[in-house]
């Protein structure tokens, strides 16, 4: 089953982009779960010169149709930031509904079967979760 993987994120240090998404992006690239299956970063418009990592490919929004195939690692970035009002639970976020409904456009675009969503500080390690 065409199977995408995401987490929502922001950065604006280089420091969090490796403490948090690079480890993330090191753990699922590098575990056999991943082989046959493409991964996302879904960005509240960070600030993409922090990142040290080329084997990210870069998609703007607005860019989706401009790529036939997508590589394992990707990060579709907003335009403008969102953020997150933590006075409000997750549920009512405007910046995380954001990313959740662009994790259905993406895979309507490139005709992913099934979205799962894995937190940036999660690292799975059951393989009852992994088979599911």
């Amino acid at each position: 089953m065409k199977t995408l993987i995401f987490c929502t994120s922001y950065f604006d240090t280089e420091e969090l982009y490796l403490k948090r998404y690079q480890k993330w992006i090191d753990y699922y690239n590098n575990h056999p779960f991943t082989n046959d299956k493409k991964m996302y970063l879904i960005d509240d418009s960070s600030d993409l010169e922090v990142m040290t990592d080329d084997v990210v490919h870069i998609i703007k929004e607005g860019q989706l149709g401009n790529f036939q195939e997508t590589n394992k690692i990707n990060l579709y970035s907003f335009n403008n930031r969102k953020g997150l009002n933590w006075s409000h639970n997750s549920a009512n976020n405007e910046g995380w509904w954001r990313s959740f409904c662009a994790s259905l456009e993406i895979a309507e675009k490139y005709n992913y079967e099934k979205i799962v969503h894995i937190e940036a500080d999660a690292f799975l390690i059951s393989n009852r979760m992994f088979d599911y």
